[in-house]
């Protein structure tokens, strides 16, 4: 559109006034020149299929770029009217040219980076925003050429999708969503309302009928965030509407009855690898850089490094035979690890099994007596690293030892179709010790509580396990200089809910920032872990907690 006011504009002084971007009408405009460029996020999804993107060949024959659509005005009507109000000036301009533009949205909205398996030296770079491209050229260049892209690439690699779960509608469903949200603010806790149902365990018809919450995992998984039939014996504390979205008083009497009796976790939606073949072992050996020195039936946790060092997988390696293994993965990007080529994979096959898999935990310390109650043959003793196979009521399912609550407990891995059988089974046997049905948020202020991190949450492929305090008390070696350390933090008023990404400050500089947060079912205050700078690590250490515009006191409790 051209505007009066920029008249003696031409092209070799295309721009001499602010670029400016709107972010609560989704309108960007600039000048060029005599004219006003514009364009708007605001209106109505519109999927291009890839069938309707001109090839290389039209390209060259048409010289029309593949990313310029014809325009469809009546779209772009509302925007117009609120560029209007914003810059009067444009009551003055009509509408010249112009087109509809196409860019890629991923179901997350970021980028899609990584070397293409299978085919060396071919790497993706794709879904890239100009504000971001930079950025990814430099993590790119530094990852093709050290390995090592120099941040955690937990949300830009490409593998990061479960598999099972990218279909073209459901990509196009969860990515149209993405589109129509870029500019809101949305919560760290908000929820996805597309494809809802779209994955569910066995368990999910009891607890619907419990009235539970669910939100969604990664892999489109419908969970149960807490049960609405759960009663919160203690009263709420008033907390403001923005710290405690997304939250219910729910969360912390499941975790309390869980801690103080006994706990039902739905684990449903675990991912679960077969590796089998003559050198199974020694396949595993190398990708995981160390020897597999297991008996039949024996388990032991597994940390994959990562080019920097840091921790690129979390996985449970159990032996089933003597050509077997199954490994019980920590994200969708496990199988690609476990499919890497080395001198064995020739001999071995890697078979998914998360669909043919459920699992429930039984936690707490009256989990050993319900245990008993139902089963023929004893469980392994806590902590212990032999993984039997057992008869649950009549259900052949392979117990392993539970640590992530920070309880105890066992992880009941099952096929299937017994999942639902063996859910009403444990809440018939756990009903006289008053069993808690834990919700993913009664778990996550469990863990917390208990000081136990999480990968993909707490740490990732940027982090040690000395960082993360994985690897015992922290004695100040083994970290890097000038990396962070995990800590876990207090706050000093129960008034004060915080949520995850908040800035943590020390002397009113910032020195790290929150991953998770959760209130304590003992005390109601609440607690987060964080990542702060080495002099703020110290037990007793006095931060703040920025939230919106004011800063809450808080304390490190438990240091690295």
């Amino acid at each position: 559109m051209n505007h009066d006011a920029l008249a003696g504009f031409g092209d070799e002084v295309e721009i001499d006034r602010p670029m400016v971007r709107h972010q609560a009408t989704g309108s960007y405009f600039r000048q060029s020149g005599e004219r006003i460029l514009w364009g708007t996020y605001e209106h109505r999804v519109i999927p291009v299929d890839q069938s309707e993107i001109a090839s290389p060949e039209d390209f060259a024959q048409t010289q029309i770029e593949p990313a310029i659509h014809p325009l469809t005005w009546n779209d772009l009507k509302d925007g117009w009217t609120e560029l209007r109000r914003l810059f009067p000036e444009a009551n003055s301009c009509e509408p010249a040219e112009g087109y509809n533009g196409i860019f890629s949205f991923t179901p997350d909205g970021n980028p899609l980076l990584g070397e293409v398996p299978g085919i060396r030296g071919l790497w993706l770079g794709e879904s890239v925003w100009l504000t971001q491209s930079a950025g990814v050229a430099g993590v790119l260049a530094d990852w093709i050429a050290t390995g090592d892209p120099g941040v955690d690439t937990t949300s830009l690699d490409f593998r990061r999708f479960d598999q099972a779960h990218l279909t073209r509608s459901a990509s196009i469903a969860r990515a149209s969503e993405n589109y129509d949200e870029v500019y809101d603010i949305s919560h760290p806790r908000n929820q996805t309302k597309q494809l809802r149902k779209f994955a569910t365990t066995p368990f999910y018809v009891r607890q619907e009928a419990l009235k539970a919450e669910f939100g969604t995992s990664q892999g489109g998984w419908e969970r149960p965030l807490w049960y609405g039939t759960t009663k919160a014996n203690q009263p709420g504390v008033p907390r403001d509407a923005w710290g405690t979205y997304g939250w219910s008083p729910s969360i912390s009497a499941e975790a309390r009855q869980a801690a103080s009796g006994v706990g039902l976790v739905d684990r449903g939606a675990v991912s679960v690898f077969e590796v089998r073949g003559e050198d199974a072992g020694k396949h595993l050996d190398e990708i995981l850089g160390s020897a597999v020195t297991l008996q039949v039936n024996g388990s032991a946790h597994a940390h994959l490094k990562s080019p920097s060092g840091g921790i690129a997988a979390v996985l449970t390696v159990l032996r089933t035979a003597d050509d077997s293994f199954l490994v019980i993965g920590s994200s969708p990007e496990d199988v690609w690890h476990l499919r890497r080529e080395t001198p064995h994979s020739d001999t071995v096959t890697v078979s998914d099994l998360s669909s043919a898999t459920t699992a429930l935990a039984l936690i707490g310390p009256d989990a050993a007596t319900v245990l008993g109650s139902v089963t023929r043959g004893a469980a392994p003793a806590a902590n212990s690293p032999r993984t039997p196979v057992l008869d649950v009521g009549g259900v052949p399912a392979r117990v392993v030892a539970e640590t992530a609550s920070g309880l105890g407990g066992w992880t009941l891995y099952a096929a299937t179709e017994h999942g639902l059988y063996l859910w009403d089974l444990l809440v018939e046997a756990g009903a006289q010790h008053g069993i808690a049905l834990v919700g993913d948020e009664a778990f996550t202020a469990l863990r917390i509580a208990n000081g136990v991190p999480a990968f993909g949450v707490e740490y990732g492929p940027r982090d040690t396990a000395v960082e993360a305090g994985l690897a015992g008390p922290f004695t100040g070696e083994g970290a890097r200089a000038g990396h962070r350390l995990l800590v876990r933090l207090r706050m000093r008023s129960d008034l004060h809910a915080i949520v995850p990404g908040e800035p943590v400050s020390k002397g009113g500089s910032v020195v790290g920032f929150v991953t998770s947060s959760a209130e304590d079912p003992g005390s109601g205050h609440f607690l987060a872990f964080a990542w702060v700078d080495p002099e703020a690590a110290e037990e007793g250490t006095a931060v703040e907690i920025s939230h919106l515009d004011r800063r809450w006191a808080a304390c490190v409790e438990r240091s690295r």
